[in-house]
């Protein structure tokens, strides 16, 4: 049904922007107020932990310097040895994999070339037949596709056609109404728009 042919399209309605504009503004303007203030506050806290932990650690050197490099060159050593441990069989476990597939990969090819020079033709149409197949198959699917995408074409025309010669008329029979019924409806439907895609993005927030 086009819109023209809606008895009320030549009835101007006021636009509701309080809650298809204002209201979606003033919101999204909050959330983003509170996520800037969020991310300020917890870089803040980050910023004075890092101070507070730099602090504790220069002291320490300074009244113990001895000790303290002696901590942190343990605590170096633990934690490469932990890691060192906690890779070694994940780097040992690829290994094996990528040594699995080279072996299968290899007797796979000497298979290959088995076929082939068993019966080079055979294995030739043993190769392209099912690339043919799938050939066929996308043909058939662009074919449908094409048809589709044809009709619904063919379908759009028509309507867009329909409309214009609909709004032709009104435009003869009443022009100035007729402007501003569609000046009024395009702002509605661009405030309905914008209204919908921050609601979608506050929720999503």
């Amino acid at each position: 049904m086009s819109i023209f042919d809606n008895p009320d399209f030549l009835s101007i309605q006021p636009l509701d922007l309080e809650n298809k504009l204002y209201k979606p503004t003033a919101q999204l303007f909050v959330h983003v107020k509170q996520q800037t203030t969020t991310a300020y506050q917890e870089l803040k806290d980050v910023l004075l932990e890092a101070h507070s932990f730099i602090s504790v650690e220069a002291k320490q050197v300074y009244e113990h310097p001895g000790e303290t490099l002696n901590d942190w060159y343990q605590l170096a050593v633990d934690n490469g040895t932990a890691t060192y441990q906690e890779v070694l069989p994940k780097l040992a476990a690829s290994y094996q994999q990528v040594e699995s597939g080279l072996i299968d990969l290899n007797a796979q090819s000497k298979a290959f070339w088995s076929a082939f020079y068993a019966d080079p033709e055979a294995f030739s149409v043993s190769l392209i037949e099912p690339l043919l197949a799938q050939l066929n198959g996308l043909l058939a699917q662009s074919q449908s596709h094409l048809s589709s995408l044809t009709g619904q074409v063919e379908t759009y025309l028509i309507t867009t056609y329909s409309n214009l010669l609909q709004v032709s008329d009104l435009l003869m029979q009443q022009p100035m109404n007729t402007i501003n019924a569609v000046y009024q409806n395009s702002l509605a439907a661009l405030l309905d728009i914008y209204a919908h895609i921050i609601s979608s993005l506050l929720t999503l927030a």
